[in-house]
């Protein structure tokens, strides 16, 4: 089901209006901690544990993050990261079995999403291949699962 789109690993449409969403691979942190250079949030793995650097690093700042939302990989484990602009508290939900088809809605002002779709072209010992639908007319994202797996 998902080989189409690991072909493609990035299918790009034509942007309508102000851009909703910033992509970043992200690297591992040895990559660039050093002395001299700190890195940027968006230049490093993002994992489950990370909210913080996700809250301050990326929904907190707008120098780092111009986009309401974001897409990020490298780590293959498939979630997303919940911010309320109200309350300024952020959280990790795991994509599971029981959410695959259904839509999640991110058009709601009050809320920011950083997505990890998890990996369409890899199955792990712990996750097997998944994707997300982006749907920009609806605001949903939408989580997949190949069964073929």
């Amino acid at each position: 089901m998902l080989d189409w789109i690991a072909r493609d690993t990035i299918r790009i449409l034509p942007e309508i209006g102000t851009p909703e969403f910033t992509m970043f691979h992200g690297c591992s942190y040895p990559c660039h901690r050093n002395s001299d250079y700190q890195p940027h949030p968006c230049e490093c793995y993002l994992f489950p544990r990370d909210l913080n650097i996700v809250t301050r690093g990326l929904f907190g700042n707008p120098e780092n993050l111009k986009t309401p939302h974001f897409l990020f990989g490298h780590t293959h484990t498939p979630g997303f990261f919940t911010y309320s602009v109200t309350s300024m508290k952020n959280m990790w939900q795991f994509f599971t079995p029981d959410m695959q088809g259904r839509a999640i809605r991110y058009g709601d002002p009050r809320q920011r999403f950083g997505i990890n779709p998890g990996s369409a072209g890899i199955k792990t010992g712990r996750f097997p291949r998944t994707a997300i639908l982006l749907d920009t007319y609806q605001k949903t994202f939408t989580y997949l699962v190949d069964t073929e797996d």
